[in-house]
Parts: C-alpha cells; structure tokens; sequence
C-alpha cells in the first residue's frame, strides 16, 4: 500500500468545518489557546455529533492520532513546518508554511 497526503484545510483563525477522510464523514474544530499558544484540534463524528478526540494540541514529529488508536481511525495526521521539522505553529503560522498533513493508505 502507498501512503498518500493531503494538506487539511486550515488557516490561521479558528475554524470549524465539515470533512470527509478516508471515508470517515467529520467536523474539525481548530482553535487558539492565548495561554500557552498553542494550536488544538478536536475531532466529531459528524452524523452523530460525537467528539472522538477533544482539543489535541498540533505538535509536530508525530502522528496526533496514535494515541487514538482504539478508535480505528484509518488515517493519520501530522504536523508539519517548513524549514524546520520540530518548530510548532504559531497564530500566525498555521496553513501557510506550517500545515497538517493527512496520511492515507491507498
């Protein structure tokens, strides 16, 4: 199987949208935490409106959902930033040189 990505639609504002990955029908909120400047994402079923991941924080180098891995995700996401792999987004950053990649087996 070959792994495929595609660059999740975000931008720098919170946001609340409605997705299709790998079959899985989702609404992804992102939001900013002032405090500790910190971008999160949290995850809902969309025909049930049920919240499978709540407010994980986007950090780059690993794939946000293998601690999820009871919930039969068929995707990945990670975080990425140009120029340098371990930087995190920031306020401004985000969807322009710092984006979430989604991996699916194809």
């Amino acid at each position: 199987m070959a792994l495929t990505l595609y660059t999740l639609p975000l931008k720098n504002i919170p946001q609340r949208f409605e997705i299709n990955i790998a079959g899985n029908d989702l609404v992804l909120v992102s939001t900013w935490d002032y405090l500790n400047t910190t971008w999160y994402l949290t995850i809902i079923e969309q025909s049930t409106q049920t919240i499978l991941v709540n407010n994980t924080p986007l950090v780059t180098g690993i794939n946000l959902l293998v601690q999820y891995k009871y919930l039969g995700f068929n995707f990945s996401l990670v975080v990425v930033s140009e120029g340098d792999f371990f930087a995190l987004p920031t306020q401004d950053n985000l969807g322009s040189t710092c984006n979430v990649l989604i991996g699916v087996d194809q």
